[in-house]
């Protein structure tokens, strides 16, 4: 016997793809906040903070902390801090499943008004730089008509403003660098909307090769999805307050309609006149796909594409109140396969797991639209009936149900090799047996204890009636 349902324990882990995502921070943890299982962009984001990779990380989030994290789901900004590295933050959310948390997150948003005020930084220390060289240059041509009295003075002063000089071109190629390398798309524009550079981000988010891009109007991004009105608001935000940001629909080159969150700042003259306009902007719909497939894979048993153990619990909760509703039964099959262990021992896990792949789609064919069937664990399933008259229909689904699964299966992995499963089934209605999910379950589960101490190969309900042994 494999269990009770509360003592059965998944081990879940992220699709393999994922790991090499650096731009989405993704992993899967235990409750006292060691990891499971993380991308590249969780292992970065430990390496930050100075922390081994399987480090707990429960004194990481400052902020909801560790224990409001464990309390409940979370979804908003997330603010992580250790002695070396503080103020970081993510934007992403939390799901608990059973002992296991999942995080999915991105670098928030706030980060692009960093890198956009890097950007004005380094626009107002190349003019600031420009107005210090040319008060030099003043300054040099009088130390030269002065040279007999000040040459020493002179020497030493080149020297100090020599190293000054080296810093801020040092400086210059560090911005440069973040420019080029930042995950960020970033746009410069005249005053008149004309691309003047891009970065490689930008290239990988639009499609545009940098120069297709430089010399068009920034409108080439334009979907057609937003009204004329949204972008008369977002330009008198950006003159009257010399930014704007916000979430925008652009498209790329291919013509696909992408979200962006988007930064628009003002680089302003002496004069106050715009000289030029920087965009940063981020793909949302990188976040978007991964969250989706996230909320599939908390959901689903990732082998056979089944609803898991907690969308078991769901859709019961709902067959019990559409039961109540409609004054009807509704049936809870707890399935456990006989004879699977030696098969998966002989033959190897690919085989045992392609023949669990066909049990499941031998079961779900033999259901009606409205009923369900999850994949619990191991070799156990759960099969729901919804609409039960009387308890005969139970019975007599649960005895087709074990002739249909212990017909012969050919497994292609093993050169369509045939082996032969049982199956045994417990049984346990609602409300007679039991009036809640969690107790239907255990009684179902207790009825198949007694189904496979007694042999298997049969079912049996909770209150004790049960099916011949078959021969």
């Amino acid at each position: 016997m494999k269990g009770t349902l509360d003592q059965i324990s998944l081990k879940p882990a992220l699709p393999p793809h994922w790991h090499s995502l650096r731009s989405v921070v993704a992993a899967l943890l235990r409750r006292d906040g060691t990891v499971i299982d993380c991308n590249a962009g969780f292992q970065r984001l430990m390496r930050l903070h100075r922390l081994p990779a399987q480090a707990a990380v429960d004194g990481l989030f400052l902020a909801p902390e560790w224990a409001e994290i464990i309390a409940a789901d979370y979804q908003g900004v997330l603010a992580l801090g250790t002695t070396d590295v503080r103020c970081h933050t993510l934007i992403g959310s939390i799901w608990h499943d059973g002992d296991c948390v999942s995080i999915l997150a991105e670098y928030d948003v706030d980060g692009l008004e960093r890198a956009t005020d890097l950007v004005l930084q380094l626009n107002e220390r190349l003019a600031e730089t420009q107005r210090e060289l040319t008060r030099e240059r003043a300054r040099l041509r009088k130390a030269t008509r002065e040279m007999a009295a000040q040459h020493d003075q002179l020497e030493t002063h080149v020297v100090e403003r020599t190293a000054e000089l080296t810093r801020a071109f040092d400086q210059l190629k560090l911005t440069h660098a973040a420019f080029l390398h930042t995950q960020h798309s970033i746009t410069i524009t005249d005053a008149n909307g004309i691309v003047v550079a891009v970065n490689p981000a930008f290239t990988r988010v639009t499609e545009y090769p940098a120069e297709e891009a430089i010399g068009r109007h920034i409108r080439l991004l334009k979907s057609g999805v937003h009204d004329r009105s949204f972008y008369l608001q977002m330009w008198e935000t950006i003159h009257r307050t010399g930014s704007w940001q916000g979430q925008v629909q652009n498209r790329r080159r291919s013509g696909d309609v992408y979200q962006a969150w988007l930064g628009i700042s003002v680089v302003r003259d002496e004069a106050g006149k715009p000289l030029h306009y920087i965009g940063v902007g981020s793909d949302l719909s990188r976040v978007d796909r991964a969250m989706a497939e996230l909320e599939y894979l908390a959901h689903h048993d990732m082998l056979t594409g089944l609803p898991n153990r907690l969308q078991l619990a769901t859709r019961l909760e709902h067959s019990i109140e559409r039961s109540v509703r409609d004054g009807r039964c509704c049936a809870v099959l707890y399935i456990d396969l006989d004879k699977f262990k030696p098969i998966n021992d002989c033959h190897g896990h690919a085989a045992g797991d392609e023949l669990l792949c066909q049990v499941a789609q031998r079961m779900q064919a033999h259901l009606r639209h409205v009923d369900t069937i999850a994949r619990i664990g191991g070799d156990e399933f759960v099969i729901v009936l919804e609409g039960i008259a009387e308890a005969e229909q139970a019975y007599s689904f649960a005895e087709s149900l074990i002739q249909r699964i212990s017909a012969p299966y050919r497994l292609a992995s093993r050169q369509d090799i045939e082996v032969q499963v049982g199956a045994s089934v417990g049984i346990a209605l609602f409300p007679d047996d039991a009036d809640g999910v969690a107790t239907l379950l255990e009684q179902a589960d207790s009825a198949l204890y007694d189904v496979k101490r007694n042999g298997g190969r049969h079912w049996r309900r909770a209150c004790g009636t049960r099916a011949p042994i078959l021969e």
